[in-house]
C-alpha cells in the first residue's frame, strides 16, 4: 500500500489524540502563526478519514515512550441498533525486549457514525478527504514551519523528536499535492501574494479559474461555484473566530465584512484599478459586493482608490442611478452634463464611489442656482422673438397652451446647461421653463418654439430624455414643419411681425413671487429677488 507521509519536528503526547478538547495551542488566541486551537481537528479528523476508508497510522514520542497509534473498529449493539465505535490501537516497543512489539487497544467511546460532516467536501470543492488531511498538515505546520511530506511505501516508527502521519495515498490526496495553492497556500511554493494587510489578511493570485475559494490562516475555508460569488482573486483572513468547529465558515457576511477591511487597506492603484475595472465589466461579482463593507480608509487607501478610479474612468464620473426612472436620469447625466456613468450593476460599487466622493446622476441633476425673470422684463425684440413662438406652438400642441410659463437666468454652470425643464419637485411635468440668454435678452424664435415643443411633450408624456439625440431630431423635424406652413423659408428671427389678434392663444405666465417663495420652501434651489441690472 501506498501512504501520504507527513512529517515533523516535535513530538505530541498521546492524550491529545484522544481527548477532544485538549490542546496546547489556545494560550495565545491571536497568534496568526498558529493555526490550531479548539482542540478537536485531529480527533474528528480521525472518524472522517476512517469512514472513507483512509488507513491512518500516527507516530511519535512523549514520556511513555515511542508509539504507533492506529484505528480499529468494534460493532456494538444498542437497544437493536447497531454502531461502530473506534478503538485506539497503540504500537510500542517492549521495554524488557525492543525487538518485541506491544499492542495495547483502547476504547475511544467515539462513534464510526458520529460528525457526519466531516467525510464531506467544503462548499462545492470535489474532495471529501480534504477535512481529515487538513488538521493533519495544520498540525505539522503549526510544530514545525518546514514539514515534509512525500509517498511512503510502509509506515513506521518515527525519528527521535519527530512526528510522522500517515494516510493511505488516494486520488484526493494526489490532487491536494498537485494543486497545493487550492488548499494551502503555505504549501505552494509558487504562490503569489498580491497583497497583505498585518492583522487583517492576505490577498493572492487566483488558484482555480472556475471557482472562488476563501482561506483563512491560508487553509481553504470555502469554495463556491455560484456566478454570483466570483472573485478575481483568492482571499485569506486572519480572525481565527470567524470559523466552526468544523473550520468551515460561520457566518458568510461576518467573512465578508472583513474581507471589506481588507480592501479599504490597499494603497497601490494599480491594484485597485484592476479591481475597479472587473467590476464594472462584471467580472468580480464578489469584489463588487465586497465594496458595500469597505470603511474607515486610511487617507493612502482612499487616495489609492481615487486615483483608480480617476484614471479608469475620467474625472467627471457619475454613480448610475437604480431608482423608479433610474433611464432618465442617467441618460440626462450623461447627455446633458456629459458625465460618465459607472456602477449601473451592482449597489456594493454605488455605495464605494460615493463614500469616495463622487456624485450620483440623480445628484448631477438637482437645479443649480438661478434667477427667475419676469416677462416684461426682457426687451421688445425678445417679447416679439417669444410670441412669435409661441402662435406656432399653440397651432401645433393647442392642448398645452395652459400650461404656466417660466423664464430663469442661469447662475452657474449646471444650469447654463439648459434650454429648458419641465417643473421642479411636486410640479414637475406641470409647469415649462424657459432659458433666458440674459437679464434682458431671450433665445432665437427657433430656440424658443423647440424648447416649448420639448418641455409640452415632457408635461403631456411625463417621461423624461431617455435618447436625447432621438427628443433633438424629433424637435427639429417639428419646427421645420411648421416653419414651412406657416410660409417661413429661413428659419432666422429677421422679418417677424408678432402676432396680433383676439382670436389667438395667449400665453399663461406663471405666478413668479408665489413660485419663488414655494421652491425657497421645499429647499430645492437658491433663488434671490430678481433685481434687474
Amino acid at each position: 500500500m501506498q501512504y501520504l507521509k507527513i512529517s515533523n519536528k516535535g513530538t505530541v503526547n498521546r492524550l491529545l489524540l484522544e481527548y477532544i478538547g485538549l490542546s496546547t495551542r489556545r494560550d495565545n488566541p491571536g497568534d496568526t502563526t498558529v493555526i490550531g486551537e479548539k482542540g478537536s481537528g485531529s480527533k474528528l479528523a480521525t472518524i472522517g478519514a476512517l469512514r472513507l476508508g483512509l488507513e491512518l497510522t500516527i507516530s511519535s514520542h512523549d514520556a511513555s515512550g515511542p508509539y504507533r497509534l492506529s484505528f480499529e473498529q468494534k460493532e456494538m449493539d444498542v437497544d437493536g441498533r447497531r454502531f461502530h465505535e473506534i478503538y485506539f490501537v497503540y504500537s510500542s516497543p517492549d521495554a524488557a525486549d525492543p525487538e518485541k512489539t506491544v499492542v495495547t487497544r483502547k476504547a475511544s467511546s467515539r462513534m464510526i457514525e458520529s460528525f457526519q460532516g466531516w467525510d464531506q467536501p467544503i462548499g462545492d470543492d470535489d474532495l471529501k478527504a480534504f477535512k481529515a488531511v487538513r488538521e493533519f498538515i495544520c498540525n505539522a505546520y503549526d510544530n514545525d514551519k518546514s514539514f515534509v511530506t512525500g509517498p511512503a511505501g510502509i509506515s513506521a516508527q518515527s525519528a527521535p523528536g519527530e512526528t510522522a502521519v500517515y494516510l493511505k495515498f488516494t486520488e484526493d490526496l494526489k490532487h491536494i499535492l498537485v494543486h497545493p495553492s487550492r488548499y494551502f497556500k503555505f504549501m505552494a511554493p509558487g504562490v503569489q501574494l498580491v497583497f497583505g494587510a498585518q492583522g487583517i489578511g492576505q490577498i493572492y493570485r487566483k488558484s482555480d479559474p472556475d471557482k472562488t475559494r476563501l482561506f483563512l490562516l491560508g487553509v481553504l475555508a470555502d469554495c463556491s461555484a455560484d456566478k454570483r460569488r466570483t472573485s478575481i482573486f483568492d482571499y485569506s483572513l486572519d480572525k481565527k473566530s470567524l470559523l466552526s468547529e468544523e473550520r468551515i465558515l460561520v457566518d458568510q457576511n461576518a467573512y465578508d465584512h472583513e474581507l471589506g477591511r481588507l480592501l479599504g487597506q490597499l494603497s497601490d492603484p494599480t491594484l485597485c484599478k484592476i479591481i475597479l475595472a472587473n467590476v464594472e465589466l462584471g467580472k468580480a461579482p464578489l469584489e463588487a459586493h465586497l465594496m458595500w463593507y469597505i470603511s474607515d480608509m486610511s487617507q493612502a487607501s482612499k487616495a489609492a482608490w481615487l486615483e483608480a478610479a480617476r484614471d479608469l474612468f475620467g474625472d467627471k464620473i457619475a454613480v448610475a442611478d437604480d431608482g423608479k426612472d433610474a433611464a432618465m436620469i442617467n441618460e440626462n447625466a450623461k447627455q446633458i452634463h456629459g458625465y460618465r456613468l459607472v456602477a449601473h450593476n451592482h449597489y456594493g460599487p454605488r455605495r464605494f464611489l460615493k463614500y469616495l466622493g463622487f456624485p450620483g446622476a440623480a445628484d448631477v441633476l438637482r437645479f443649480g442656482e438661478f434667477d427667475i425673470v419676469p416677462y416684461g422684463e426682457f426687451d421688445r425684440a425678445s417679447q416679439d422673438r417669444f410670441m412669435a413662438a409661441f402662435r406656432l406652438f399653440a397651432i401645433n400642441n393647442p392642448a398645452a397652451v395652459k400650461l404656466p410659463i417660466y423664464f430663469f437666468l442661469p447662475k452657474d454652470e449646471r444650469m447654463a446647461r439648459l434650454l429648458g425643464f419641465a417643473g421642479i419637485g411636486d410640479r414637475a411635468f406641470k409647469e415649462m421653463w424657459i432659458a433666458a440668454k440674459s437679464a434682458t435678452e431671450l433665445p432665437p424664435m427657433r430656440s424658443l418654439f423647440e424648447t416649448l415643443m420639448h418641455e409640452a411633450r415632457h408635461c403631456r408624456t411625463g417621461k423624461g430624455d431617455i435618447d436625447r439625440a432621438f427628443i433633438d431630431r424629433a424637435d427639429q423635424e417639428i419646427a421645420e414643419i411648421a416653419f414651412r406652413e406657416d410660409g417661413h423659408i429661413a428659419f432666422g428671427d429677421e422679418g417677424l411681425v408678432p402676432p396680433r389678434g383676439s382670436g389667438l392663444a395667449k400665453p399663461v405666465f406663471g405666478p413668479i413671487e408665489t413660485r419663488r417663495q414655494e421652491l425657497r420652501s421645499a429647499g430645492i434651489t437658491k433663488i434671490p429677488e430678481y433685481r434687474r441690472k
